[in-house]
């Protein structure tokens, strides 16, 4: 990315990136893409029980959260939808979606797949930790109210998980 033959590329490497940037766009639009192929599998399974379908729901609405998360802290204000729906989403403000990432992450914390006890590609409950860290990180920004306690508590989760840094 060192060069300026990708279109908006030296926006993003300059901190100075605006509305118009085309990976700036791309970006908001794959996110929302993914939103909508999560709502729509999540629709679909809505009434399915078995374990697997469950777990495959929690990482699905973990994808989601992440998906959303990253909205949270790149645009702010979203527009805002869980379903499939001909209705065009309505926007959330930073605070109230910060609030449905937090039930959500925590919602789905028993449905995941424990701390690697699952195929190497898939999310599990380690991740699920490490979102709710970074999010909590950065209460203050979309809240008003710091939850640096928070923070370190699930950091800490994933520090003693059986995860480790690669070397």
């Amino acid at each position: 990315w060192a060069y300026e033959a990708n279109a908006g590329i030296y926006g993003i490497q300059t901190n100075s990136p605006t509305s118009d940037n085309p990976v700036v766009q791309n970006f908001y639009e794959y996110s929302y893409i993914e939103i909508v192929m999560c709502n729509s599998f999540l629709d679909q399974t809505a009434n399915i029980t078995n374990d697997s379908t469950v777990k495959q729901r929690a990482e699905v609405r973990f994808i989601r959260a992440l998906h959303y998360f990253n909205l949270l802290d790149l645009f702010g204000n979203v527009p805002f939808a869980t379903t499939i729906s001909a209705e065009l989403p309505k926007q959330i403000s930073r605070a109230d979606l910060f609030a449905w990432i937090e039930t959500e992450l925590k919602e789905i914390q028993n449905d995941m797949y424990q701390n690697k006890s699952h195929d190497y590609y898939r999310v599990d409950v380690v991740a699920n930790w490490l979102l709710l860290s970074r999010l909590y990180l950065n209460a203050e920004v979309y809240t008003g109210t710091a939850r640096w306690n928070d923070a370190a508590i699930y950091a800490k989760k994933v520090i003693d998980s059986d995860y480790s840094l690669s070397k």
